[in-house]
């Protein structure tokens, strides 16, 4: 044992996370482990917590309650000291007792928890979500884009992201978008439906905000082809146009476990070659032609798998 007493709780857990400095270069928390409730043995019962009530104080510190299987954690309270030791596996126990003490128990319990939190964060430090063995992931799409002057169009989409580094993610998909029944103009009775299929091509930053929550920035560029149908027409057709876009995109990640979660995207996409619709007189000149919207923004919503 090695007893360190300091008369706060911040002074006390400070001192232990400098004690511990060499373990927690060393370990991490393994993709096992145990919940923080099974870690924790009480050497006397107190009036102020139990192991579960206790364990959940210290998870809001900690902001994780899985720990190494191996992390032991024991407090003792008597009527004139609090203490508690540490330690994993092997390692030589680390020690902490509280000359002062709150008299109230919540006081009590935050000081505890946060010195404990503290302290499995020196010895036992959480292996960074970085380091986990996905290297790809995989994303399927609902879509809803709209822009200034059409109807909202409906389709979806699916691509595929690798890994580089912990924050670079490229990747390759396929989007397709279909808007249905739209004017050509007010004073012509004419109306068409629209679609584009395109690839997509995309490179994101991904950034862990928490424990459940990536955030990522995209650009990207899809390539392919709009389609025109003509209706409500004489002399119905449809016309294929090769189009292009370039765009960026916003995206919230939540991971409900390792290899699933949902996603949601925004994207504002700027058509670098447009779609155009014409509307032909009797003698097969263009009598009414205009260019399909260059700014657009889509709403994406979908699973996530990663592999």
């Amino acid at each position: 044992m090695q007893p360190i007493t300091k008369s706060t709780a911040a002074i006390s857990a400070l001192a232990l996370y400098l004690t511990c400095t060499s373990y927690a270069h060393a370990l991490a928390v393994p993709d096992g482990g145990r919940d923080l409730a099974d870690a924790i043995e009480l050497a006397a019962v107190s009036p102020c917590f139990d192991r579960e009530s206790l364990a959940d104080e210290i998870e809001h510190w900690l902001e994780r309650r899985v720990v190494d299987s191996n992390l032991r954690i024991k407090v003792t309270r008597t009527r004139e000291s609090l203490s508690f030791a540490i330690s994993l596996g092997d390692k030589p126990a680390q020690f902490c007792d509280f000359d002062d003490v709150p008299a109230d128990c919540a006081g009590e319990r935050r000081m505890l928890a946060l010195s404990i939190a503290l302290a499995i964060d020196a010895v036992s430090p959480k292996a960074p979500r970085d380091a986990s063995s996905n290297r790809f992931a995989l994303f399927a799409d609902g879509l809803v884009s709209t822009s200034a002057s059409d109807r909202p169009a409906l389709g979806g989409g699916a691509s595929v992201r690798t890994k580089l580094t912990p924050a670079f993610w490229p990747g390759i998909g396929i989007v397709a978008a279909v808007a249905k029944d739209q004017p050509v103009r007010d004073d012509v009775a004419a109306r068409f439906d629209s679609s584009v299929t395109a690839a997509r091509l995309e490179a994101c930053l991904v950034f862990p905000a928490s424990r459940l929550l990536d955030v990522a920035a995209c650009a990207e560029y899809l390539l392919g082809s709009s389609t025109v149908a003509a209706r409500a027409v004489d002399d119905a057709n449809v016309d294929r146009q090769f189009w292009s876009a370039a765009g960026l995109a916003a995206e919230l990640h939540v991971r409900f476990t390792k290899g699933f979660g949902i996603h949601v995207g925004l994207d504002g996409l700027l058509a670098v070659r447009p779609g155009r619709v014409q509307v032909l007189d009797a003698a097969g000149a263009p009598a009414v032609e205009r260019d399909l919207p260059r700014w657009s923004a889509a709403f994406r919503l979908g699973p996530s798998a990663y592999f």
